[in-house]
C-alpha cells in the first residue's frame, strides 16, 4: 500500500471516527447513553429528536445543579427545529430522556426521564424499568435521520416513520413507565433517576430527583432551571419575621 492510499485510508478511518461520536449514544453502548429531546405533535404525527451534547455519565442529580438552556432556532438544531414548528404548536408536547443499560440484570438498567409526578416515578417496578430498554429503537433510528453523524449534536425530525415518538415511546415508554413523560410546550417537567436496584429474590427500582426542572417554549427555547437557593440576608429577613409574629403573638396571649 503505498503512502497516498495509506493517507487515505487514514482518513476515512478518521471521519467514520467523527462521525460516530456526532451520533447519539444509544442505551446499550459502551458508556453513558445521550439524553435527548423529543418535540411530538401528535396531531399531525410528527417529531424530533434533538442531540441535547450531555449524558447520563456526566448529568446525574449529585452534578446537574446549575441551569442551563437551548436554542432550538439557531445553530445545528436550527433547520429541523423550522421543520417541526411549522406544524400545530398548541398541540404540540416535550419529554427529555436517556438511559445506560450495560447488562441484562436488574442493576444494570439505569434511565433518567421527564414525569409529570413524583409519585408515579416511586411506583416503578423491577419488570417494568427493564422494558425501557426496548425504546433504545428510537434512538437508533434517529441516528440514521437529520445531521447526528455530521455534527457534535444533531437533530432530526421524521412524520410517522421509525423514528417517530408515537411509534416506540409515547407518552410514557410505550406503556411500560408507571407516569406520563411528557408535557405540552409551555409546561414544566420534573426530572428523575431511575435505577434498578435489588437481589435475585427481590429486585426493585430507587429514584433520585434532579434539583432543576425541564422547561419547553414555542420559540424553541429548552431550559433546565434549578430552585434558587435563597441568600443568607433572606434567611436573616424570615428569621425576624418570625421573631416579630411570635413577639406578637405572646403580647395578645398575655392580654
Amino acid at each position: 500500500m503505498n503512502f497516498k492510499t495509506k493517507a487515505l485510508v487514514a482518513a476515512l478511518a478518521l471521519s467514520a471516527a467523527g462521525a460516530a461520536n456526532a451520533a447519539i449514544t444509544t442505551f446499550e453502548e459502551a458508556g453513558g447513553g445521550s439524553i435527548v429531546l423529543s418535540v411530538w405533535d401528535k396531531t399531525n404525527q410528527v417529531s424530533a429528536i434533538f442531540d441535547l451534547g450531555i449524558d447520563t455519565g456526566s448529568f446525574t442529580p449529585a452534578t446537574a445543579t446549575a441551569n442551563m438552556s437551548w436554542d432550538l432556532s439557531s445553530g445545528d438544531y436550527a433547520d429541523v427545529w423550522a421543520a417541526v414548528s411549522g406544524y400545530d404548536m398548541a398541540n404540540t408536547y416535550f419529554m427529555v430522556f436517556g438511559g445506560d443499560r450495560t447488562g441484562s440484570l436488574i442493576t444494570d438498567q439505569y434511565f433518567v426521564s421527564t414525569a409529570t409526578s413524583q409519585a408515579g416515578v416511586d411506583a416503578m417496578t423491577a419488570q417494568a424499568i427493564q422494558k425501557f430498554v426496548n425504546q433504545d429503537t428510537l434512538l437508533i433510528n434517529s441516528n440514521a435521520l437529520g445531521n447526528h453523524a455530521l455534527v457534535e449534536n444533531g437533530a432530526n425530525v421524521d412524520v410517522g416513520g421509525p423514528s417517530y415518538q408515537g411509534t416506540s415511546m409515547g407518552d410514557n415508554w410505550a406503556t411500560w413507565s408507571t407516569f406520563t413523560a411528557t408535557a405540552l410546550i409551555g409546561d414544566s417537567l420534573g426530572f428523575y433517576a431511575l435505577q434498578g436496584a435489588g437481589s435475585a429474590r427481590n429486585v426493585y427500582v430507587t429514584n433520585e430527583v434532579f434539583a432543576g426542572e425541564f422547561s419547553m417554549s414555542a420559540a424553541g427555547q429548552l431550559s433546565y432551571v434549578t430552585a434558587p437557593v435563597p441568600e443568607p440576608e433572606t434567611y436573616a429577613l424570615m428569621l425576624a419575621g418570625l421573631g416579630l409574629i411570635g413577639t406578637v403573638a405572646r403580647r395578645r396571649a398575655a392580654r
